[in-house]
């Protein structure tokens, strides 16, 4: 039976492809406590519904701190 997709793991490098940012990027948030993971042997492994969700929340604060930006560079009336 083949693996269904919320059954999908991924390597640090496959990740980090996925998310935009470097494998030594990836393990030093994986290292944080910041995106779950399993260890298989030497081996780090991550769901694929884990990094969904991690982008979805990287995402979702990029934009807040953009918005925070823009509402701070009209505050100043700096043209934006």
């Amino acid at each position: 039976m083949a693996p269904t997709p919320v059954q999908v793991e991924l390597s640090t490098q496959q990740a980090a492809e996925i998310l935009g940012v470097s494998r030594i990027f990836l393990v030093s948030v994986l290292q944080a406590g910041e995106l779950e993971f399993r260890q298989v042997g030497t081996h780090r492994r991550i769901s694929i519904l884990e990094v969904m969700a991690y982008k979805r929340r990287m995402t979702t604060a990029r934009k807040a701190a953009l918005d925070e930006l823009a509402d701070q560079a009209q505050g100043l009336n700096l043209g934006y």
